[in-house]
């Protein structure tokens, strides 16, 4: 009963190895405009807040992107389903502001080297939809302004856009269940009428 098992066991090995190996690989994974919310920025009263990130097919072609962050409720990145790298926050005073804007020549939107600007880096959000969703968790950035810096954490870890479970892993569970089910057949036969004890 014991090699009938293995036999079983062996097999359900082979079949889901050769189906895996003829599989195609997926294609592109979908790319969604990312959702984010920066908790904390109403409680920072007099500060303009800006979020800095560069789309782009890949690292090599970006196109810089800003956009001003005005309350704590979520809002999609208008990215058109591309990357988001180089990430950044900036808060400055309205006060400081106004004098870039009022500059020669005027400055309308800061950055990071701009002088009264705080900035921080942060982790792009996703911008892949976990595979049995429609749309893309809320990546949540909370904010606080310390001692003249900028302070960003994040609650949420960074999610690979790899399947949640490596293929060789799947593969065995389906091979354990196949011989888990070929021993109960086995020993269903292999049993009297009266039962096994």
């Amino acid at each position: 009963m014991l090699r009938r098992a293995l036999f079983v066991l062996a097999v359900g090995l082979l079949s889901v190895a050769s189906a895996n190996a003829d599989l195609p690989r997926s294609p592109e994974p979908k790319r969604v405009d990312p959702r984010v919310r920066f908790v904390g920025i109403e409680k920072q009263p007099g500060y303009v807040f800006l979020l800095t990130y560069d789309t782009g097919a890949n690292t090599r072609d970006p196109s810089s992107r800003q956009e001003q962050v005005k309350n704590d409720k979520e809002f999609a990145l208008d990215c058109g389903g591309r990357l988001v790298t180089n990430t950044k926050l900036l808060a400055i005073t309205q006060k400081d502001l106004d004098k870039l804007r009022n500059s020669q020549p005027p400055m309308l939107w800061p950055d990071e080297k701009s002088p009264g600007v705080l900035a921080a880096s942060i982790p792009a959000p996703s911008t892949t939809p976990p595979r049995f969703s429609l749309r893309t968790p809320v990546a949540e950035y909370r904010i606080a302004i310390k001692d003249g810096k900028l302070n960003v954490t994040t609650p949420w870890k960074l999610r690979s856009d790899a399947s949640p479970l490596p293929g060789w892993l799947i593969g065995l569970a389906c091979a354990f269940s196949v011989a888990g089910f070929g021993v109960w057949v086995v020993r269903r036969r292999s049993c009297p009428p009266s039962g096994c004890a």
